[in-house]
């Protein structure tokens, strides 16, 4: 019995000393597994880093008359090129706006009933609440050809 409470102390400080070491299946050998994602440094390193002022970039050189001027189709958009796009979007809005045909569909009538404190069957209590229903279906309001023609 000595021996069996010996072994059992033995085992129990070998589990506090190493701690979670033994449970955990995965090696914890890696340092920095993808460095192309960013630096490898240790995070107090990159705390002192970040306090840093960020250096000012340079204006970008113009282009001389000997180089040609690339246009970069896969980098990142301008600010012209968004105002561009932008503008095509609200031409192709206005353009759905203004079409005679364009049907558009009205919401239905909500209605908020207060129901009143009240008892009820076997004595039970009802507190204040509110119910919210529908008092019409949703509906047409151009383009009325589309309910003809439609089969319920």
């Amino acid at each position: 019995m000595k021996e069996l409470s010996s072994y059992m102390l033995v085992g129990g400080a070998i589990l506090l000393v190493s701690g979670c070491a033994v449970l955990n299946p995965y090696k914890s050998d890696f340092t920095c597994p993808q460095k192309e994602n960013g630096k490898c440094v240790a995070v107090e390193a990159a705390y002192d880093e970040s306090l840093k002022k960020a250096p000012e970039k340079k204006a970008p050189e113009a282009p001389r008359k000997s180089q040609k001027a690339e246009i970069s189709t896969t980098g990142p958009k301008s600010a012209g090129s968004d105002l561009v796009y932008q503008e095509e979007v609200y031409k192709k809005l206005i353009g759905l706006l203004r079409e005679p045909v364009t049907p558009l569909v009205a919401p239905p009538k909500i209605m908020r009933v207060l129901f009143l404190p009240y008892k009820g069957e076997g004595g039970e209590l009802f507190m204040p609440r509110y119910v919210y229903f529908m008092a019409d279906d949703p509906r047409w309001i151009m383009g009325d050809y589309l309910e003809k023609g439609a089969t319920d």
